[in-house]
């Protein structure tokens, strides 16, 4: 099997295939060392697309929301915390598409109707 040269995209599938097998903290990694990865790239070859950097803040925001569902912890502070690191992953991944695809009202509902609690 041929690999990226940025190893990003197995770190996506290795991400999804965790987040499937209910092992969100895993997963959350890899999200997030893919992030790294694409925003490292976009000034460097190998580049990255401004539409693969929304799309890892937009697997780190449903991790995250997955993971918080999971925990249901009584601590009102980290679901705050947890809440506030959602909506900034999703809102930066909406200006990323407002940015890039232009004002599409579609990408702004989406926006509205996920759940951050």
């Amino acid at each position: 099997m041929a690999t990226s040269s940025t190893n990003a995209y197995e770190l996506a599938n290795e991400g999804y295939a965790l987040k499937n097998l209910l092992r969100y903290g895993e997963a959350l990694i890899c999200f997030r060392r893919v992030l790294d990865i694409r925003l490292l790239h976009i000034d460097i070859e190998p580049r990255s697309s401004t539409l693969d950097i929304a799309r890892a803040h937009i697997n780190i925001a449903m991790t995250l929301g997955e993971i918080n569902r999971q925990e249901g912890t009584d601590n009102f502070q980290d679901k705050a915390l947890s809440r506030a690191e959602i909506a900034n992953h999703l809102l930066k991944a909406a200006r990323i598409h407002r940015d890039t695809l232009g004002d599409m009202t579609q990408v702004w509902r989406l926006f509205e109707t996920v759940p951050l609690w």
